[in-house]
């Protein structure tokens, strides 16, 4: 057994619904709320990191690249 298969017959998986998920109907465990802040940036620039210099960096480079 192989692929998308094994994965699904993992123990881990015994109880999940692969129906429902196909279906799209499959309702989450969890639905953030969205007047809250969801995102825990505690670890995030803790090394004094620019992420938007850093996207445009990139950006910049898949550009060239094309």
């Amino acid at each position: 057994m192989q692929g998308c298969e094994e994965v699904k017959s993992h123990p881990w998986f015994k109880d999940f619904d692969w129906d429902s998920l196909k279906a799209k109907t499959l309702k989450p465990t969890f639905v953030p709320n969205i007047e809250k802040k969801n995102f825990d940036d505690n670890h995030v620039n803790n090394r004094g990191w620019n992420d938007e210099d850093e996207i445009q960096e990139y950006q910049a480079l898949l550009k060239r690249q094309s």
